[in-house]
């Protein structure tokens, strides 16, 4: 099963990942975003996808070293560029 973390903290604090950042602050956010990846890790075998900071997160990645197994997926900045300039958050 592939679940995405992002939308997961979405669904359980019933706020968007901006909101989340006004209300409470990245501090707040970080240790949501821990909580969450750590509950998901213990949930069995599946693929979960990480918002662009979890990983740099210290707590976040030792869970998921812990618990998982973890994969850069490396893009080149002309590919990403492409991916994200027509957005607009």
């Amino acid at each position: 099963p592939f679940i995405d973390s992002d939308h997961e903290i979405e669904r359980v604090s019933r706020m968007t990942i901006a909101e989340l950042f006004a209300a409470y602050g990245e501090e707040e956010f970080r240790a949501l975003e821990t909580r969450v990846m750590k509950r998901l890790l213990k949930s069995g075998p599946r693929v979960v996808s990480t918002g662009g900071g979890a990983f740099i997160n210290g707590r976040t990645r030792r869970h998921i070293k812990k618990g998982g197994l973890s994969i850069w997926l490396k893009a080149d900045l002309d590919v990403l560029w492409e991916r994200v300039n027509k957005r607009d958050t």
